[in-house]
């Protein structure tokens, strides 16, 4: 996504998370559905021309076809307004899918900043997501969440202990490896290809 778009979608982005908010949406379940909308995946690779424009309305109706569409009741948050531009500039940032902003920076640790960032310029957030990002990578942090050991994983995918090693420690380039490999563990994972192999979506 480009910088200068930004103001374009911070109002749409900012209904689907003051929906998720109110209906109380489980936030992991939110989060697969953001990162798996249409309109989000255009997001990432927003180049100014594509006809992106939807009332926030229809792309909950679209994300959420078996929930409640009465939206007389979601007011405009104050929290979700800034939730929703932080998670447009990371994605401007890092270039990342919103998938993988979210593996790093999870919509609750988003909310969670609130209260410590939202008076501050939004480069404080980017600074946040950077330590979150170089804890590990994106295939560390999935290992952890399904709490599954390399060597169990290398046996399961017929990849080598020393390759995941390698990944898991960003000593091998991800995004050089083969895509049988990167298939593999996104398949496994159930993520994007472009997530776990942290593809600058847009570039």
């Amino acid at each position: 996504m480009k910088e200068e778009h930004l103001y374009n979608y911070i109002d749409i982005v900012e209904r689907v998370l003051a929906y998720i908010y109110v209906r109380k949406i489980f936030l992991r379940y939110a989060e697969h559905q953001i990162s798996y909308s249409p309109f989000f995946q255009g997001l990432e690779k927003d180049d100014g021309v594509n006809n992106l424009y939807q009332i926030g309305e229809e792309i909950v109706i679209d994300m959420f076809p078996k929930m409640s569409h009465d939206f007389s009741d979601i007011g405009t948050y104050v929290q979700s307004l800034w939730a929703a531009e932080v998670l447009l500039r990371l994605q401007i940032y890092s270039h990342l899918t919103f998938e993988a902003i979210f593996i790093y920076m999870p919509l609750d640790l988003i909310y969670q900043c609130f209260f410590v960032y939202h008076e501050m310029d939004f480069t404080h957030m980017e600074k946040r997501f950077d330590e979150e990002r170089a804890k590990t990578s994106v295939l560390g942090f999935l290992l952890k969440r399904r709490k599954i050991k390399m060597s169990e994983l290398s046996k399961k995918l017929s990849i080598s202990y020393q390759t995941l090693v390698s990944l898991k420690n960003r000593r091998l380039d991800i995004k050089k490896t083969s895509f049988d490999t990167i298939y593999k563990l996104a398949t496994y994972f159930n993520v994007r290809p472009e997530t776990i192999a942290e593809i600058e979506v847009d570039k």
